[in-house]
């Protein structure tokens, strides 16, 4: 699948499950669907991220982009990568980690197989090219590959890992 396909296929799952929802969804949908949204996305032979960024967010992103640096620094640690992180997914489905800071280490090594929601996770790190260097994932969803879930078909489980976080975010009876 080209990256075009794959950026068609998830803006389509974005608008049909996230956008063009009823007004009672849009409700509870996190803040920065009041804003004009973009999403950003990292596709790797690992896993997949799915990033929604405001106009700032998109920024810095690009800044990272033009300095050849990866747009999350420590937020996934690489598997070959030594140090610390702050949590382990494997075969895990529907993580919610919310309101969360992680500091001066990797937040996340990815096992096979899980689905993780994001939201409200800030990443502070110090490093050589960035210096202190500190930013907010409003709400990002991230999916590992492994033996069930693969890049040919993780479109099912982004879409089942949406539908979980809406049902989450829904207040309780």
């Amino acid at each position: 699948m080209s990256n075009e396909e794959f950026k068609k296929r998830i803006k389509t799952i974005v608008e049909e499950r996230l956008i063009r929802v009823t007004p009672e969804i849009k409700e509870i949908l996190p803040t920065i669907f009041r804003e004009k949204i973009d999403f950003f996305t990292v596709l790797t032979d690992t896993h997949m991220v799915l990033d929604f960024i405001d106009e700032a967010e998109k920024e810095r992103i690009q800044k990272l982009i033009e300095k050849n640096i990866h747009p999350f620094p420590y937020l996934i640690k690489p598997e070959e990568t030594a140090g610390g992180c702050a949590f382990r997914f494997e075969k895990t489905k529907y993580a919610l980690i919310e309101d969360c800071t992680v500091e001066n280490m990797f937040s996340f090594s990815l096992g096979k197989d899980s689905t993780i929601i994001l939201r409200n996770h800030t990443q502070i790190v110090n490093t050589r090219e960035l210096g202190i260097y500190k930013y907010l994932i409003q709400l990002a969803y991230i999916i590992s590959f492994g033996d069930e879930i693969n890049r040919h078909n993780f479109y099912g489980a982004l879409e089942d890992l949406i539908a979980y976080s809406l049902k989450t975010w829904r207040p309780k009876p």
